[in-house]
């Protein structure tokens, strides 16, 4: 199925600016399937097609919450909870699952592997 039938006021969206209008005519015409993750992330961030392309965001990030697509690790998970507003219950349990392993890598890592990173830091040529 393509984006615009899942979604078919895209083009007359008026709260889009133009930059963003620009990509949402760029993608419009492709299947779901065949969206890259960076634009599965850009449809959640802009609310397009939630309900459909959720699940397939938390599923990415069941396998890596750290799961990057453009910027920054965790960024698919901050689209995907820019639009949990428009989420079911058995999704939402499940984004829930992936923010505790999210915290708890990040626990691991302040407290694994930060010291390292800033003692390296201090003497990098030791």
């Amino acid at each position: 199925m393509k984006l615009k039938e899942l979604a078919p006021d895209l083009e007359t969206r008026s709260s889009l600016k133009s930059g963003l209008l620009e990509r949402v005519l760029s993608i419009k015409d492709k299947e779901v399937a065949e969206l890259s993750h960076s634009e599965l992330a850009f449809c959640l961030r802009q609310k397009i097609a939630v309900s459909e392309l959720a699940p397939k965001a938390i599923a990415l990030l069941e396998d890596n919450p750290f799961f990057e697509v453009e910027y920054y690790p965790g960024d698919l998970l901050s689209a995907v909870l820019s639009a949990t507003g428009e989420l079911g219950p058995d999704l939402r349990t499940r984004v829930f699952e992936v923010c505790c392993d999210f915290d708890a890598g990040l626990s691991t890592l302040n407290e694994s592997v930060m010291p390292e990173v800033r003692s390296y830091l201090e003497n990098p040529g030791t």
